[in-house]
């Protein structure tokens, strides 16, 4: 009688770029509340926009690439279609946005995206939502103890997209993002190169913001995505593109931070010309309700705000990796700290320097690092 033998299992930790490291390097107190052993909340609004702004540009692709593809623009009922598609596609998994505010932005951005954004850059998508990984190994051993202290571990990452363009093709020398490579980086190859396209649902990062770290952990992700794609691909990856979507459709609070901007920062290149009509109609709109939605700039300049060109480079890929895996280290030190002393909030690191953040949180009602001032207040009641 002969017996088959099982093969070994892989006891290894696996971390995920975007939802165990970025998410810690935000907060490490939301991370351990939302994140270990459990999903997000399905009442989450951030959930919601992400998932659906993904999923929408996902199927729109497809159908472009398509024989029969709808050419862009979209018509307003093919496009309602897809966006009724994917939002019972996401209700049937308990993924819903309770604002309707935020559902309406969510919307209107998606169709953006597709209509604007879409004729940019679905010509060149030749993968999307590309799963990565490799392996890692600790430098130094966490010395707290713990169960999750094993020499080697395995980092993944999610890609939105790739793009392959051919830069000096004649063919595509006059197209909109090939010039934006060219105008970029400073040396461009002439063979087929390959970039990272990574899809945010958020608003673009104040250029003028000197805050903690976390701010530039989107260049830090693109370039350590970039080394886990390379190996698979013969073409060299030059750049990450970042896609801020919701820039394509600004809130009321971003148009009016843009307003802002406007009258503090000349020469921003990501703030109009003060002799611009952009800027004339962020000068002089006026809301008539509160839930008004804000007139569009010009397609160009929301284009500008939306793309965002990271070039990559060796010592950037090696920076990333040796940054992420220092973090791997902490989220572990912090686990081995709430074993020892069995208690969670003095054992995670928190950050409540951004209040984007801390209003997606629910732990800010008992959060050290919230003020009585940021915490929320009953009505009537003053807190001291």
């Amino acid at each position: 009688m002969t017996l088959s033998v099982c093969s070994l299992t892989d006891t290894r930790s696996t971390w995920d770029i975007a939802a165990d490291l970025l998410s810690f390097l935000r907060c490490g107190l939301q991370y351990r509340y939302s994140r270990p052993g459990k999903p997000r909340p399905s009442h989450s609004s951030q959930q919601f926009s992400g998932q659906f702004l993904q999923q929408v540009l996902e199927d729109a692709l497809l159908h472009s690439h398509s024989t029969a593809g709808p050419s862009f623009p979209w018509p307003d009922e093919r496009l309602c279609e897809l966006l009724d598609h994917v939002e019972r596609r996401l209700a049937a998994r308990g993924v819903r946005c309770h604002s309707a505010i935020g559902r309406h932005y969510t919307r209107l951005r998606a169709a953006a995206a597709v209509n604007e954004l879409g004729p940019f850059l679905f010509p060149f998508l030749c993968h999307a939502r590309l799963q990565v990984r490799s392996s890692r190994r600790t430098a130094e051993p966490v010395t707290h103890g713990g169960s999750d202290n094993q020499p080697s571990w395995e980092l993944t990452a999610t890609i939105h997209a790739v793009a392959r363009l051919q830069l000096r093709d004649p063919a595509v020398m006059s197209h909109g993002l090939v010039k934006l490579l060219h105008q970029q980086l400073p040396a461009v190859p002439a063979d087929t190169v390959e970039i990272l396209v990574d899809f945010q649902g958020n608003r673009r990062p104040d250029s003028s913001s000197c805050r903690r770290p976390f701010e530039d952990v989107t260049q830090q992700q693109i370039q350590a995505c970039s080394s886990l794609y390379s190996p698979r691909t013969p073409h060299p990856v030059i750049a990450g593109l970042v896609c801020y979507l919701s820039e394509l459709v600004p809130s009321r609070r971003q148009f009016l931070a843009l307003r802002k901007a406007l009258m503090q920062r000349a020469g921003d290149p990501c703030i109009p010309a003060a002799d611009s009509q952009d800027a004339r109609i962020l000068r002089t709109w006026k809301p008539g309700s509160a839930n008004e939605v804000p007139p569009l700039l010009s397609l160009a300049f929301r284009l500008q705000r939306t793309l965002s060109i990271i070039p990559i480079t060796s010592a950037g890929q090696q920076a990333a990796l040796q940054h992420f895996d220092s973090t791997v280290q902490r989220i572990r030190l912090c686990r081995s700290r709430e074993l020892l002393t069995g208690r969670i909030v003095s054992a995670w690191e928190r950050n409540a320097a951004n209040a984007a953040v801390c209003r997606a949180c629910d732990a800010r009602t008992w959060c050290p690092e919230h003020t009585p001032a940021q915490q929320p207040e009953l009505p009537g009641i003053r807190l001291p």
